[in-house]
């Protein structure tokens, strides 16, 4: 091949991967943007899990009886704050800056596992609880 056609190659070769990393780095913030909504569509769809099963809870626990009612009505109030801080946190994400978004990205997650974690307990707990009405009920 002739020398100034390896020079041409390697201008043309130059020039689109120059081009490649212009779209890349104007591609970047839309990527950004879609990780975002991914990411706060997943927490957010955790959170109405949770959401769901609270309420679920809620209700069992208003069905139960006086004592059990009692024990678990502050606790389901207390699940039931924190899953209305979170939906606040969900909404900071939307606004939130570059600069802190990963860190309340991650925090608004350990709140989002945690609420379903303790969700699960309260719900086993509670179910729990009921089987040793019944059975005390029961003997009397």
């Amino acid at each position: 091949m002739v020398p100034w056609k390896h020079f041409l190659l390697a201008t043309l070769a130059a020039a689109a991967l120059a081009g490649c990393n212009r779209k890349a780095e104007a591609d970047a913030p839309a990527d950004q943007s879609a990780n975002r909504r991914a990411s706060i569509g997943s927490l957010k769809r955790q959170l109405d899990e949770a959401s769901d099963r609270l309420q679920i809870l809620e209700d069992k626990a208003s069905q139960a009886g006086s004592k059990v009612k009692q024990e678990f009505r502050g606790e389901i109030d207390d699940l039931a704050k924190a899953r209305d801080r979170l939906y606040g946190k969900l909404e900071e994400l939307h606004s939130a800056g570059a600069d802190g978004w990963e860190e309340l990205k991650d925090d608004a997650a350990r709140g989002v596992d945690s609420l379903g974690r303790a969700v699960n307990r309260t719900w086993k707990d509670l179910a729990a609880d009921e089987r040793t009405a019944e059975a005390d009920a029961r003997e009397r």
